[in-house]
């Protein structure tokens, strides 16, 4: 299943789980789970080309990183 990555963030968003997006030029954009400190916990770079992978990711790394939390009950 494809998982469109704003409704991953959404989701997190709401059940209190830091993550972001940075535009890194020539790069692409890095996708980010962070902690409370607001510190990255995993972060992956996704080319342009591969930027709708992004969404499947953080979800699968944020219900490894928080598997008691909302967002793993509700996913």
């Amino acid at each position: 299943m494809s998982r469109i990555l704003t409704d991953v963030v959404s989701a997190l968003y709401r059940s209190e789980i830091n993550a972001g997006l940075q535009s890194v030029y020539d790069l692409g954009i890095n996708v980010w789970l962070g902690n409370d400190q607001l510190e990255p916990v995993e972060i992956k770079n996704f080319s342009f080309d591969t930027l709708n992978d992004a969404g499947e990711w953080l979800h699968q790394v944020a219900i490894r990183h928080y598997p008691n939390s909302r967002y793993a009950r509700e996913a």
